[in-house]
């Protein structure tokens, strides 16, 4: 259980308050066993990576040098550059390289960030739409005892 709290909590969100808010230790557990089985692999990570960014959103675009395709028998369309950042916040392409091994392990990093920014993103809507739908609750629930306070 601390596992999955530690995995799936806000920053600042304490034990005690995730356990209630998972309803209890038990769905906290039942939750971890479901997550466990529905796991991404790191194919599955480049999959998500390699269909997620084809191209059509480019950070920025450059020719490529003949150097940077050393591996001529590898058949993917991507390469990996290495960007030095300076203290002004400005980037360099210093280099770059399309070996298979670099590209799938970039790629299967990146997959999984994005459905980690995904997943958050898609989370916090999802609490919002909790605390939408609980401050309703709450705002008739006050309107209902004020009401029986100034009947009585």
């Amino acid at each position: 259980m601390l596992k999955v709290w530690f995995d799936e909590r806000s920053d600042t969100q304490t034990l005690t308050n995730f356990v209630i808010e998972r309803g209890g230790i038990e769905n906290v557990r039942r939750t971890a066993s479901n997550t466990q089985a529905n796991k991404l692999t790191a194919d599955d990570y480049r999959d998500i990576a390699a269909n997620a960014l084809t191209g059509e959103h480019a950070l920025a675009t450059f020719g490529l040098h003949n150097y940077m395709l050393s591996d001529s028998e590898n058949d993917t369309d991507y390469m990996v550059a290495l960007v030095h950042c300076d203290r002004n916040g400005n980037g360099k392409v210093v280099y770059g390289s399309n070996k298979r091994a670099l590209v799938d392990n970039a790629l299967a990093v990146m997959g999984k960030e994005l459905d980690e920014q995904q997943t958050k993103a898609a989370s916090k809507d999802t609490l919002d739409d909790v605390k939408q739908r609980k401050t309703a609750n709450v705002k008739q629930f006050a309107a209902r005892v004020l009401a029986n306070k100034t009947a009585a």
